[in-house]
């Protein structure tokens, strides 16, 4: 472990044949900004990810290493002019949901399931299947697009935040239960 104060070089993305999923992971939205990396040791240094200092183009932090409660290295991402600040902390919402339909249209091979409210029965939007759940024989039989499932599924859904019309953005399914 490096002490804070000196550049650590960081680990870029990959291209990839399909995109990466995996409930065991948690994904965070990339919104336009800046990748850095915030050293505090009593002295704050904000590093780009080619190692320049950062804090001539965003004097405003100067002071926000006094937050910090004690020696540290943060690989972060400023919003920089872009994106207003307040976008880059979203809270990761959870709810319990129901899942009373499937649908046949395929989503990377799978199966696409409907995500309603428990409370309020309205839709907030599609999601993949996950990997555990394997297609009842009667739903292959079906040529219909949009499936009744009896009874319905349980599913604990996570999401960034709802649209104006309701829909559940950047939603993933947590985990289920019959």
């Amino acid at each position: 472990m490096r002490e804070p104060g000196f550049f650590v070089p960081p680990m870029l993305a990959v291209t990839a044949q399909e995109p990466f999923d995996d409930s065991q992971w948690i994904y965070e939205v990339k919104w336009d900004g800046y990748r850095c990396q915030i050293h505090w040791n009593g002295t704050l240094r904000l590093y780009s990810r080619q190692g320049h200092d950062l804090l001539t183009q965003f004097p405003d932090l100067q002071d926000a290493g006094t937050f910090l409660p004690f020696p540290m290295v943060l690989d972060a991402d400023h919003p920089g002019q872009r994106v207003r600040f307040w976008q880059k902390f979203l809270a990761e919402y959870r709810q319990w949901a129901l899942v009373p339909y499937v649908s046949r249209r395929k989503h990377h091979g799978g199966w696409l399931w409907a995500i309603v409210s428990a409370e309020t029965q309205l839709p907030l939007g599609l999601l993949p299947a996950p990997r555990s759940w394997s297609v009842p024989e009667e739903l292959q039989q079906t040529s219909a697009d949009m499936v009744p499932l009896k009874p319905p599924l349980h599913a604990e859904v996570s999401y960034r935040m709802l649209t104006d019309t309701g829909r559940m953005r950047h939603g993933r399914i947590r985990r289920w239960r019959r």
